[in-house]
C-alpha cells in the first residue's frame, strides 16, 4: 500500500508531507492509503500504447472538434513530467479571435490532463504577483516543478511585463523592493504556463519563449460546436471524464 497525505482543508494531496499545503497554505494534513489495486490500474494505463489516442478521444466528451489544439494542449500539459526540459519549451497560448471557445478548450483539456492539485488556474492576476506568489521564506517545500498555470485572458501589461518574461524564460534569482528596502526572492522550479489572449500582442522578447496554437474559427467549427450543445441539452447529460485517466 502506498502513504500520502491530503490537506484537511482543500483535500490536496501530496507524495509526502510539507510544511504547507500548495493549494491553500494550510498547515495540517491527514494520513491516506492508496491500495495496490489502484496503482496497478494506473500501471495498466502507462502501458496502454494507445494512451495519447485515449485521452484525445475523452476530450471529445465535452469538446468537438479542435483536434490539432487538443493534441498541442496534450503533448504541452503532459511537459510538466519532463526533466530537465528547457525553460522555454513548454510555454503556449491557444490563440484566435473572441469568442472561438479558448478558455473552454484550455479547461477542458488541462482538468482532463493534469490532475487537480497541480493545476493552478486563475482568471486575472496582477502583474507582479508571480514575485511574490509562493513565498520560499513561508512554503520551502513548495515548487512550480510538475505544475501548470493557466491564465485566462492576459492583457498587455501581463503578457509583456518582466516579472512574465522571466518567468516564461525559467528565472529563479530575482531582488524585489519592499518597503523601500531590496529584497532577494528565490522562485522555486518552472511551471508548464498556459495563456489564452484574444487581443493582447505579445512583444518579440516573449515571441521567442511563447509556442501559438491556432484554434478552429471556421463556420463548421461552429455548427459542430452548436450541434454538440444542443444534443447535450437534448440528452440531459454532463459528461464527465473517466476518474482513471484524470488521476
Amino acid at each position: 500500500k502506498m502513504i500520502r497525505y491530503r490537506c484537511s482543508f482543500c483535500h490536496n494531496t501530496y507524495d509526502e508531507k510539507l510544511s504547507y499545503c500548495g493549494g491553500c497554505r494550510n498547515k495540517k494534513f491527514s494520513q491516506i492509503t492508496i491500495k495496490d489495486s489502484l496503482l496497478e490500474s494506473d500501471l495498466e494505463i502507462l502501458k496502454e500504447t494507445t494512451l495519447f489516442e485515449k485521452i484525445l478521444t475523452e476530450s471529445n466528451k465535452r469538446a468537438v472538434g479542435e483536434e490539432k489544439a487538443k493534441k498541442s494542449l496534450i503533448l504541452f500539459c503532459m511537459g510538466r513530467l519532463v526533466k530537465n526540459a528547457d525553460a522555454s519549451s513548454f510555454n503556449a497560448i491557444p490563440h484566435e479571435e473572441s469568442g472561438t471557445g479558448k478558455d473552454y478548450l484550455t479547461k477542458t483539456m488541462t482538468s482532463l490532463c493534469v490532475p487537480k492539485e497541480e493545476l493552478i488556474h486563475r482568471t486575472r492576476i496582477s502583474p507582479t504577483v508571480l514575485n511574490y506568489w509562493h513565498d520560499p521564506q513561508e512554503e520551502p517545500d513548495w515548487s512550480w516543478d510538475g505544475k501548470v498555470l493557466f491564465l485566462e485572458d492576459v492583457s498587455d501589461s501581463i503578457l509583456n511585463h518582466d516579472v512574465m518574461k522571466t518567468f516564461l524564460s525559467g528565472g529563479s534569482d530575482t531582488t524585489i523592493t519592499i518597503n523601500g528596502k531590496a529584497v532577494d526572492r528565490k522562485i522555486n522550479g518552472k511551471p508548464i504556463i498556459i495563456l489564452t489572449t484574444a487581443n493582447s500582442s505579445p512583444k518579440s522578447e516573449q515571441l521567442r519563449r511563447i509556442q501559438f496554437i491556432p484554434l478552429d474559427s471556421s463556420k463548421e467549427q461552429t455548427r459542430r460546436i452548436k450541434q454538440f450543445k444542443a444534443q447535450l441539452a437534448k440528452d440531459g447529460l454532463t459528461p464527465r471524464f473517466d476518474e482513471n485517466l484524470t488521476q
